[in-house]
């Protein structure tokens, strides 16, 4: 079926932060005497939504300190290291093509709004985006009902909607209201070993695979 929108994640998909974000966990976990990652590799093994869920995997105790304390500690190491983050290599140029091909693209982050704004102007690629959506705090539970406010904002059918994600959120936000997936294999997680595909899940693992993609799902 031809689809008519795309929906982008950014962390990990078209933002390139994963050995920032390493980092500033690893500082996080060294601070309060838990063993820090040792790779990208064991990082991506981990990582998952809800962050909650994913600190309590990576050993921290929140009765000894707060999911709160650390989320923010975390963010204080990470958003001033992000700002000398790049985008992915070939994202800007599939940004463009896309907007030169008027297809129109959204933004929906679990990011905390302000900081996003921050790395958006930063890199000057806010303006491929028709609308941006984001969180209003820095604990990244989850952007399902972001998604949900786009569809219902924009009255759009699910089936004409590909969302570009880099972790299980994104498969299965899509999976719940029937948006096509595509799963970007160099962001924060490592997923193709745990994940039962439908047909309307497709995983790459360059920018030239995704824009191979988007062609074959938006011909005109």
């Amino acid at each position: 079926m031809q689809k008519k929108y795309i929906i982008w994640d950014w962390n990990g998909t078209l933002f390139d932060d994963v050995e920032v974000s390493l980092e500033s966990i690893n500082r996080v976990l060294a601070a309060n005497q838990v063993k820090p990652l040792s790779s990208i590799e064991e990082y991506r093994s981990i990582f998952g939504f809800p962050i909650y869920d994913y600190y309590k995997r990576l050993g921290f105790d929140f009765e000894k300190r707060s999911f709160d304390e650390l989320a923010k500690s975390y963010m204080s190491f990470y958003q001033p290291q992000s700002m000398a983050c790049s985008l992915h290599e070939g994202a800007i140029e599939l940004l463009d093509w896309i907007a030169q091909s008027q297809i129109p693209q959204v933004l929906i982050s679990a990011s905390y709004e302000s900081y996003l704004q921050q790395q958006l102007q930063q890199l000057q690629c806010a303006s491929y985006f028709e609308k941006v959506y984001a969180l209003n705090d820095v604990y990244a539970y989850s952007k399902q009902q972001l998604v949900a406010n786009f569809l219902q904002e924009y009255q759009i059918k699910a089936e004409d909607v590909v969302c570009i994600g880099d972790t299980l959120h994104d498969y299965e936000i899509a999976n719940t209201y029937g948006c096509s997936c595509i799963l970007f294999q160099k962001g924060h997680q490592s997923f193709a070993s745990r994940l039962s595909l439908g047909e309307e899940t497709l995983i790459v693992n360059s920018y030239q695979e995704l824009y191979e993609h988007i062609v074959s799902l938006f011909k005109r």
